[in-house]
Formats: structure tokens, C-alpha cells, sequence
């Protein structure tokens, strides 16, 4: 929770910062783009309150994100870095055409502890 409101209150050097709503449009998550490197890979993070969960929100944030990200030239893939721990993030991700790629060397939060994390990718169309 701390993390998420970080990203919230703009205490972090986020390129891109989105809220996540329900179907009710009430606020359940957050969804950004950290960065873009020189390579065109747009970095992106997300989370999803508890009482959020179990109903798609971080896989339809995805794909909004994705469709934002083909708007911008220098973004050539979607990639987010997710806890080898966390089994929901992972299944989202999968589920928003991010394919499971090789094992990040950055350690990654999850529950409150830092893990091994894999990178998930989504090359954009051009």
C-alpha cells in the first residue's frame, strides 16, 4: 500500500501515471510507465487493491496502457518486472498478451520483502 501511494501522491519519476477504476468507476489500483529506454522498452508497473481484485482491472489496465503506448513513437515494447512470488500479477499479464521472458537481475517487491523477478514483454505492432 505504501508503494501504490507513492506512485499517488507524485513522489515518484514516473513518466505516466494512471488510476485504475472498476466498472462502478471507483478506484481500485494503479497502473504506470516508469520509463522508456534507449532500446524503446517501456517499463510498466501495476497494482490492484484487494478489493479490486478477481476481476481483470490489472488486465484491462494493461491493455490500455498498451494501446496509449502505441501512440508514442520511441515505445517499441511493453515490459513489466514481476515478483517470481507474485502468481496474480504474473496470470494478468499473461492474460494481457505479455509473454513470460528470461529472469530479471533486479530484485522486485512482493508482500513487503524483495524476490527474484521474470521480465513479461508484449512486442507493439508498427
Amino acid at each position: 500500500m505504501e508503494h501504490a501511494e507513492s506512485f499517488a501522491n507524485g513522489n515518484t519519476k514516473e513518466l505516466k501515471v494512471w488510476v485504475i477504476e472498476d466498472n462502478q468507476s471507483k478506484p481500485v489500483g494503479l497502473i504506470s510507465i516508469h520509463g522508456v529506454d534507449s532500446a524503446g522498452y517501456a517499463e510498466i508497473g501495476y497494482w490492484v487493491a484487494p478489493w479490486g481484485r478477481g476481476n481483470n482491472a490489472a488486465t484491462n489496465a494493461i491493455a490500455l496502457v498498451e494501446k496509449y503506448a502505441k501512440s508514442m513513437p520511441e515505445i517499441k515494447t511493453v515490459q513489466a518486472t514481476i515478483s517470481d512470488l507474485n502468481i496474480a500479477s504474473q496470470k494478468a499479464a499473461l492474460r494481457a498478451g505479455l509473454i513470460k521472458a528470461e529472469p530479471s537481475s533486479k530484485m522486485c517487491p512482493a508482500g513487503g520483502v524483495d524476490t527474484t523477478a521474470t521480465f513479461y514483454r508484449k512486442a507493439l505492432a508498427v
